[in-house]
């Protein structure tokens, strides 16, 4: 049974609602047709409650698993979420866009009374992680939005709204609590966004501490165990969320706690399972390289900057830290947070983390490890210049170390040549590593279409690329087009 935008404007004037949404109607147009607005993947409908106007959102799919929505009502107001899934339904949702194109959409079709710990147990693939990904970032929004608001509400869940086989709108929900106190609003917050992390990276141990029943001491033990693995494999937001619950910090950390969460990439956390059950820690080899992060989908409103694309990747800053996010807003993971980060060039880019410079690929991967005092990528000449202990090199786009004779200070690299200095004195290197020459003059400059300004002795004067001076003829036509440019 497929389904096209006109068969949920068949439903909502039909008033087919039942479940959670009975007692909602739509006022019509002069055409008898519902007022909705098309996004980019969502429609919204405009519905009424006892008088009272709402809005009804429902997803479509474009590009892979739609985002979740947090539902929840305050005094105020009551907003319905969405929650999109894959392979629920076999024949799927087709809608079309503002120009007519279909696009498809595999609604998520569960049982009335549900809970977060099914939603995490059916969406622990790698394929469907992405829904996982949307419900922490979702949490994050929501924490956000009462926070500011100011508004206290009684219930928080992960909703999805889907067709019945007679083509009856329903609304499920996945719930994560009901405000007691405020303080507890954001305990609740904060550990349904910890649960979903986990149950993404390391679902055994997701299972293992579901499955336990807990003591206030308890669970002070097992936060401390995760704040232990998060550490070891240097996933900070976890680490700092886990420490923020014990401590019952303030609401305004907890929620900035819980929106870095929400776009820390998952990455596996064997120490933890081992910590959990003891009867696995001899085959957890803690001293191993930490596992390579996985990819995720965000969304750029949850960071404070982002930068214009360079090689179709953006910089984005939050908290403190850098973060590379490709086009369709994917977070290139790596392997630890990120104090500083450059322009992608020739798909190579230099980063700080807290332990060095670096130099990573564009799927976030070591070329050149964080060890480095500091490092300059030249894309244009595909070689890194990196400093280590106060000694310069040269190297290679493979992270292979090209120069045997090293400088106290390497410039930029322009035509084949890079400029290196020794004491008061520079010489120039070729990109290939090699020395050229001895360290001889006062002053040196990059090569500029074929030629560079040194100064030796007092004397000032241009070079070519085979390092010898210029005749006068020459130095006065070089002056002569630099004047004119």
């Amino acid at each position: 049974m497929k389904y096209s935008i006109d068969n949920y404007i068949t439903a909502i004037v039909a008033g087919n609602f039942c479940g959670e949404l009975q007692g909602l109607s739509a006022p019509l147009d002069h055409l008898g047709k519902p007022t909705f607005r098309l996004h980019r993947d969502h429609i919204t409908f405009v519905v009424h409650r006892a008088g009272e106007p709402k809005l009804l959102t429902i997803p479509f799919e474009v590009n892979g698993p739609q985002l979740a929505e947090i539902a929840y009502r305050t005094r105020q107001s009551e907003r319905f979420g969405f929650m999109a899934g894959k392979s629920f339904v076999p024949d799927g949702v087709i809608v079309y866009d503002d120009s007519g194109v279909p696009h498809s959409h595999h609604a998520l079709v569960e049982p009335y009374h549900t809970n977060l710990h099914n939603f995490v147990r059916q969406n622990h693939s790698s394929s469907r992680k992405p829904l996982l990904r949307s419900a922490i970032e979702s949490i994050a929004k929501a924490a956000r939005h009462i926070y500011t608001s100011g508004q206290n509400f009684s219930f928080a869940g992960i909703g999805n709204i889907f067709f019945d086989s007679r083509g009856n709108l329903h609304l499920a929900t996945y719930p994560l609590g009901e405000a007691n106190s405020p303080y507890y609003t954001y305990q609740m917050f904060a550990s349904a966004a910890l649960a979903l992390y986990i149950g993404a990276s390391e679902i055994e141990a997701y299972k293992i501490l579901h499955s336990m029943t807990y003591t206030n001491s308890e669970v002070v033990l097992r936060l401390r165990m995760v704040t232990s693995a998060a550490e070891h494999y240097g996933i900070g937001s976890v680490a700092r969320l886990c420490k923020l619950i014990l401590d019952k910090s303030t609401p305004e950390a907890i929620v900035s706690a819980v929106e870095d969460i929400a776009i820390e990439p998952f990455q596996p956390m064997p120490l933890l399972l081992s910590l959990l059950e003891p009867t696995v820690a001899t085959q957890v080899n803690i001293l191993a390289p930490p596992p390579q992060p996985e990819p995720i989908r965000v969304s750029p409103e949850l960071f404070d900057e982002v930068c214009p694309p360079s090689e179709m990747i953006c910089r984005a800053y939050r908290g403190g830290y850098w973060y590379y996010i490709t086009l369709d807003n994917m977070v290139i993971p790596t392997e630890r947070p990120l104090l500083a980060a450059f322009d992608f060039y020739e798909g190579r880019a230099v980063v700080r983390t807290e332990r060095g410079y670096g130099l990573i690929d564009n799927s976030g991967k070591w070329i050149m490890h964080d060890r480095w005092s500091d490092m300059a990528w030249h894309g244009s000449e595909n070689i890194a210049t990196a400093s280590d202990d106060g000694i310069w090199h040269i190297y290679n786009r493979s992270g292979q170390q090209l120069s045997t004779i090293g400088a106290e200070w390497m410039g930029d690299a322009g035509e084949g040549f890079v400029v290196g200095r020794r004491g008061s004195k520079y010489a120039y290197y070729s990109t290939s590593g090699k020395l050229l020459g001895d360290f001889i003059y006062d002053e040196a400059g990059a090569f500029n279409d074929g030629v560079a300004l040194v100064e030796r002795r007092g004397s000032r004067y241009y070079i070519d690329t085979t390092l010898h001076k210029l005749s006068a003829h020459e130095q006065e036509r070089v002056l002569s087009r630099n004047k004119t440019k």
